[in-house]
C-alpha cells in the first residue's frame, strides 16, 4: 500500500512470517504457524503474519513442499509424533509394494 510507516506516521508492525515491517491495514494481527520455525524448532506457535503473508502457509498447508530428511532429519529423533508419522509411512510403502506383488488379486479389490 502507499501508506507510509514509522515513528511519526503509522506505528510499523513487524510481519513473523517475511520479517518485514507493515502498516496497520495490511497487517491486523491475523495469526498463523512459521513453516520454518515448525521444521527448525518444532515451535508450533502462532505469530502475527501481515495479509498478504497470511495467503501462503493457507494455500501450501496440505502440499508436502518441504522434504524433512532434507532439512532437518533430526526433528524425526527428537519429536515422537515426527517419529511415528515415519514409521507409518514406512509401513504403508511396504504395504504397498506387498500389494503390488500379491498373486491373489487384493490390490484389484482394493482398488474398486
Amino acid at each position: 500500500c502507499s501508506r507510509q510507516i514509522g515513528f511519526s506516521f503509522v506505528r510499523p508492525k513487524l510481519c513473523a512470517f517475511s520479517g518485514l515491517y507493515y502498516c496497520d491495514i495490511c497487517h491486523q494481527d491475523d495469526a498463523s504457524v512459521i513453516p520454518a520455525r515448525i521444521i527448525h524448532n518444532w515451535d508450533l506457535t502462532k505469530r502475527p503474519i501481515c495479509r498478504q503473508a497470511l495467503n501462503f502457509p493457507t494455500q501450501i498447508r496440505a502440499q508436502p513442499l518441504i522434504s524433512l530428511q532434507l532439512v532437518n532429519a533430526s526433528l524425526y529423533e527428537h519429536v515422537e509424533q515426527m517419529r511415528l508419522v515415519r514409521r507409518r509411512r514406512e509401513q504403508l510403502k511396504l504395504l504397498g509394494d506387498y500389494l503390488g506383488l500379491c498373486r491373489s488379486g487384493a490390490l484389484k479389490e482394493l482398488s474398486k
